[in-house]
């Protein structure tokens, strides 16, 4: 199912970063239809090693790394940790409240901040995926 949400992602044409989907796939000509018929058409389309490449990764930089697949239009997926703020380049990241401290205020205008700041901070960096909430069980 993670990897049916990437695809359907991935498909969908949603990712950031100067990202311009080409429309002459079969998957990207319907943007309304149903994401999962879209990520179905993808995935027919991939052979064994790129399906293989997005759900190992690669490449550097970011927590998770999938390079782009210019032969289908995927864009690369730059997934870095949060919730509590981007990792990875010290000194340059806010310390966002965790998540359980954000609800715990019950002020959803608040929480609502939180959110979009934290995946401004993200979107700035060059994450298009924040990996979380984090919590220990």
């Amino acid at each position: 199912k993670v990897s049916i949400a990437v695809l359907a992602c991935a498909a969908s044409g949603t990712f950031v970063n100067a990202y311009q989907p080409q429309f002459d796939f079969p998957w990207m000509q319907n943007l309304q239809a149903d994401p999962a018929e879209r990520a179905a058409a993808l995935v027919k389309e991939m052979n064994l090693t790129e399906k293989v490449h997005m759900l190992h990764g690669s490449g550097e930089g970011y927590v998770g790394n999938v390079e782009a697949n210019t032969r289908l239009n995927i864009p690369a997926i730059k997934m870095n940790d949060g919730p509590q703020g981007f990792r990875g380049i010290p000194g340059t990241s806010t310390a966002f409240p965790s998540g359980l401290n954000a609800a715990a205020t019950w002020d959803g205008d608040l929480v609502e901040l939180w959110g979009k700041t934290m995946g401004e901070e993200f979107f700035d960096k060059g994450a298009n995926v924040q990996l979380g909430p984090g919590m220990c069980v």
